[in-house]
């Protein structure tokens, strides 16, 4: 909701308004904010937000609004020890979707310069 540039309400009035003018169907919007005041949520659904969440945001909060708004959701094997009350960074970590943890899927190769190639070639050649 409290963004750098543009707040999340301003946001949201700007798409609402595009939308409004191209005669297109609301896309949903969901506020994701730290304020836990009333008055901020109050403001953000006036504005057209569909839903406000603040955070911590869990992962059965997050399961419940993707399944309100008709997003499939998909219980991996590498996630189903998560808890319900876990944040997404912990199922992020578990997919190993997290940038700290990506790996590769198989090691790279050695790599050796094309030097050491070009020489290796000719010492066999002999």
């Amino acid at each position: 909701v409290h963004m750098s540039r543009l707040t999340g309400v301003e946001a949201t009035q700007r798409i609402r308004q595009y939308e409004k003018d191209r005669g297109l169907p609301h896309c949903n919007i969901v506020g994701l904010t730290a304020d836990n005041h009333k008055e901020v949520a109050e403001s953000c659904l006036q504005a057209g937000m569909n839903t406000v969440v603040a955070k911590p945001l869990i992962v059965s909060t997050l399961r419940e609004i993707c399944v309100t708004y008709g997003i499939e959701v998909k219980t991996l094997k590498a996630s189903a020890w998560i808890s319900d009350a876990s944040t997404p960074h912990a199922l992020l970590y578990a997919q190993g979707s997290a940038p700290e943890v990506e790996q590769p899927e198989q090691p790279p190769a050695e790599k050796s310069s094309p030097e050491e190639t070009n020489t290796s070639k000719s010492r066999d050649a002999s």
